[in-house]
C-alpha cells in the first residue's frame, strides 16, 4: 500500500492491514468498510474534518 506521496506504508499480508494500522492509533470504526478505511488512511483523508 502506498501513501499519497508514493511512499510504501504497508507491504505484508492484506488480511492484517487493519490490525497493523491499529498499532499506530488508526482504528477502523465498527461496521465500516475496511477497504474504504485503508484508502482514507493512504490518501491522507482519515481524520480530516
Amino acid at each position: 500500500m502506498l501513501d499519497i506521496n508514493g511512499k510504501c506504508i504497508y507491504e505484508e499480508d492484506p488480511t492484517n492491514v487493519v490490525q497493523y494500522l491499529s498499532k499506530f492509533g488508526l482504528q477502523c470504526p465498527e461496521f465500516y468498510n475496511p477497504a474504504e478505511f485503508i484508502a482514507e488512511v493512504a490518501s491522507g483523508d482519515h481524520g480530516a474534518e
